[in-house]
């Protein structure tokens, strides 16, 4: 009996007030971990604010986007619970990407922020095995079906098609970041987008983070958004 009652008052003067912290660090490849922790931390109602720890150099285009979208697509399932991005070394393209859904960025004075661009690499073999006498051939269907074998030649269709590619990832990249960073919209892509690497003193000056700093700066915004001790 007096087991039960103390875990019933004990329960009572718990701190209810918590803050869930997500550390997105390295290249992004998958979603899975990230989102599952993110969902948790969401629907979680003692946790009043989640911190996003950056240092990722980008990844997976669709990755970084869809971590992005189930930040704000929970957002707006869950209440005005704030996201607050903190970056120290490094938070660049799909990382970037990622950042942009929190509703405030702080990075250190020489962080690396920015890279808002996108390529693929096309490594070719095929010169190199032909010195050994070595022979590649492919049957296909479809005019764009080898487009990327390295041990192919890369043909001006095949040239285009991944052109318009990148393209298009990159206009939905840009479209997003406008979107959450309106100060941006105003000025020449040049400035921030293009691959441009920025520092976080740059990176602030041109709108892409909202305040230069570390960790102290990241908890007096979590305070400040959440209303909480």
């Amino acid at each position: 009996i007096l087991q039960n009652l103390s875990k019933q008052y004990n329960k009572l003067y718990e701190n209810k007030t918590q803050v869930g912290v997500i550390e997105i660090k390295g290249t992004l490849y998958s979603a899975k971990k990230h989102v599952k922790h993110l969902k948790e931390f969401f629907e979680n109602k003692d946790i009043k604010a989640i911190l996003l720890k950056m240092d990722c150099p980008g990844g997976s285009a669709g990755t970084s986007q869809a971590i992005y979208s189930e930040i704000l697509a929970l957002k707006e399932q869950n209440g005005s619970k704030p996201v607050i991005a903190l970056v120290e070394n490094m938070c660049a393209s799909g990382g970037y990407y990622v950042a942009s859904a929190a509703d405030y960025i702080v990075a250190s004075p020489s962080s690396m922020v920015g890279s808002i661009g996108v390529y693929i690499a096309h490594p070719q073999f095929k010169d190199f095995i032909e010195q050994f006498k070595v022979k590649y051939s492919v049957t296909k269907s479809g005019l764009y079906k080898t487009a990327g074998d390295p041990l192919t030649e890369l043909t001006e269709p095949a040239k285009e098609m991944f052109q318009n590619l990148t393209n298009n990832v990159y206009e939905q990249f840009v479209s997003e970041i406008k979107a959450r960073r309106p100060k941006l919209a105003a000025l020449d892509e040049k400035s921030w987008a293009e691959g441009r690497i920025l520092t976080g003193n740059e990176a602030l000056k041109v709108g892409l983070i909202d305040a230069v700093g570390s960790y102290s700066h990241a908890v007096k915004a979590i305070k400040d958004k959440a209303i909480i001790e």
